[in-house]
């Protein structure tokens, strides 16, 4: 299902440089999605610069950046992590987490993250990944549904901090 951008839009490859507006993008996802109060998000977005950026720099994170002209408006992720056999698939290999989806709210609605998305999966099968999991937003549900991802009750989490 390729999705073709219209100039001036374009997906580019995130580079370490792109950590503060990664930490940004992720900080207002989790605000859009009432996960982070307003008078948190620029602490959120400090808290993760340089943590994204060193994932970026060791290569367990890779990126894209959706791009308006100059400005960067939007972008997502991997992170990598190893696949083990698991019922349906024998082999071991690289599996990944999708993260950091977002696009700046003046520039939804114009197909701009399902064309990320597409990036992302072509990534993905190219690089011989064997599983790709998310965390679906409301906003985004159908979006992952009509790429072929199902809903799934076998995650939950135990925080422990």
């Amino acid at each position: 299902m390729p999705c073709h951008l219209s100039a001036p839009y374009f997906i580019r490859t995130a580079t370490p440089q792109d950590g503060s507006l990664i930490a940004k993008h992720r900080a207002m996802m989790f605000y859009d999605m009432g996960l982070l109060p307003q008078v948190e998000i620029a602490l959120f977005q400090e808290a993760g610069e340089q943590w994204i950026a060193d994932l970026l720099v060791e290569g367990s994170y890779v990126g894209w950046m959706v791009q308006y002209g100059d400005d960067v408006i939007g972008g997502g992720g991997l992170h990598l992590r190893p696949h083990g056999p698991v019922p349906g698939c024998l082999e071991s290999g690289m599996g990944a987490h999708i993260a950091n989806v977002y696009i700046e709210p003046t520039h939804r609605r114009r197909g701009l993250a399902e064309a990320l998305m597409t990036s992302i999966l072509d990534w993905a099968r190219s690089n011989n990944l064997k599983e790709l999991t998310l965390t679906a937003s409301e906003q985004g549900r159908s979006l992952y549904q009509r790429l072929g991802f199902v809903s799934s009750p076998e995650f939950h989490a135990l925080k422990l901090y």
